[in-house]
């Protein structure tokens, strides 16, 4: 709802002597003013807002960040706007890179009405104090039927271990960002509708997120039904991918086996369909798919591996007094081109850990199969408590799996 202020306007006019005054009201538009939500110490600390996708019906919104915004207010209105359809339904998706992302909570909404004010009725999204599990969540809304076509703000508000996440009061710990999407409006679907072509045939590492997309499909249309199927590789055995409908699709939870993807569109009115070739999406190489940890701090502050050695072995890793990586301060290094260790299959070796620094925790695994994935099947050591600085942590001999 637009707001309505009034020019006061005065004319003077003299007709046979007689003074008359002439007064008139100009209507005047003016964009919302909303509100900007305060953090007593917003996202330095961490908790911040690090991705947010959502895919309309040709535009897809994808938006990874990486900095704390200022303030932990980011206006990113002027981003891709994704075009929805009134009474279809889309898929948000909102990450963290905060370290316990199940201490965060999150919140959505779209001021479907344009009043300025971001209503309970709004909301899209919320966790509601059920924390962001591993960092990701995703959540399905419709947009309302017979909402008019424009432009609409969302805001996505982040705050650390909060089940009643308002739009704009004052927190602790957080991060908010604002975005545009654009409601369409939609004509008749008629005839054969197009699913397109899709996009060449890539490779992608296990687990990570990767999108799918077709060209050249029919534009949006009422009546017009579309979605993504996928097959394992070479099977031809198709199931509906659940709220796939854009001709853009993330498959935020990424793959761990080869996989085939198809688009099809069907216009309802004319009870015509077509389906899109085939894009096959397979695994690359698992050793050169290793994750990289991320931590808020890094070891500059924090506990620190401060050796790694192995005995038993055919040859060992003897890597001492490594200390913190001061070169980026990540807290992690990648020591695999100059230190290895090998055994004979079958054969029994251990692995220590020096702590220093500060008190912490420890794991090892071995990914055995090298699929790039370090599976709970593949640790083969846990501390119980943690480590005091200057002490270490030592797995008990472990079965070898290969050379």
């Amino acid at each position: 709802m637009t707001k309505l202020y009034y020019k006061f306007s005065r004319t003077l006019f003299t007709f046979l002597g007689t003074l008359i005054l002439l007064f008139w009201f100009i209507p005047e538009s003016q964009a919302q003013t909303y509100c900007i939500p305060i953090y007593d110490y917003g996202c330095s600390y961490g908790d911040d807002i690090s991705n947010v996708t959502l895919e309309g019906e040709s535009v897809i919104l994808n938006n990874s960040t990486t900095a704390c915004s200022a303030s932990a207010y980011q206006d990113y209105t002027s981003l891709a706007h994704p075009d929805l359809a009134p009474g279809n339904t889309y898929t948000i998706s909102i990450s963290t890179g905060y370290s316990s992302p199940s201490f965060e909570d999150v919140r959505a909404w779209i001021d479907y009405n344009n009043n300025g004010i971001f209503e309970a009725t709004e909301t899209i999204a919320n966790t509601n104090g059920n924390g962001m599990d591993q960092g990701t969540v995703s959540y399905d809304f419709t947009v309302p039927a017979g909402t008019p076509a424009g432009d609409y703000r969302l805001r996505v508000r982040l705050v650390y271990s909060s089940s009643s996440i308002d739009p704009c009061t004052s927190e602790f710990y957080g991060e908010t960002e604002d975005y545009t999407v654009s409601v369409i409006s939609l004509s008749p679907c008629s005839g054969m509708p197009s699913a397109g072509t899709t996009i060449a045939d890539f490779d992608v590492c296990p687990l990570s997120a990767f999108t799918i997309s077709t060209l050249n499909a029919s534009a949006p249309a009422a009546g017009l039904d579309s979605k993504w199927q996928s097959s394992p590789e070479g099977a031809n055995n198709w199931t509906d991918i659940a709220g796939a409908i854009s001709v853009n699709y993330t498959v935020t939870a990424g793959i761990t086996a080869a996989t085939d993807y198809r688009y099809i569109r069907t216009c309802t009115n004319s009870n015509l369909s077509d389906t899109s070739d085939v894009l096959s999406v397979t695994l690359s190489p698992g050793t050169s798919c290793y994750c990289d940890p991320v931590y808020n701090w890094g070891c500059g502050i924090g506990a620190q591996v401060d050796g790694v050695t192995t005995t038993f072995g055919l040859t060992n890793i003897s890597n001492t007094g490594t200390g913190c990586n001061e070169l980026d301060a990540t807290g992690y290094t990648d020591f695999s081109a100059s230190h290895s260790a090998s055994a004979a299959h079958s054969t029994q070796m251990t692995v220590k850990v020096d702590v220093a620094n500060y008190a912490g925790g420890v794991k090892v695994w071995i990914d055995w199969n090298q699929n790039g994935i370090f599976e709970p099947s593949e640790l083969i050591g846990e501390s119980t408590s943690t480590i005091s600085p200057g002490n270490f942590y030592q797995t008990n001999e472990s079965e070898s799996n290969g050379g």
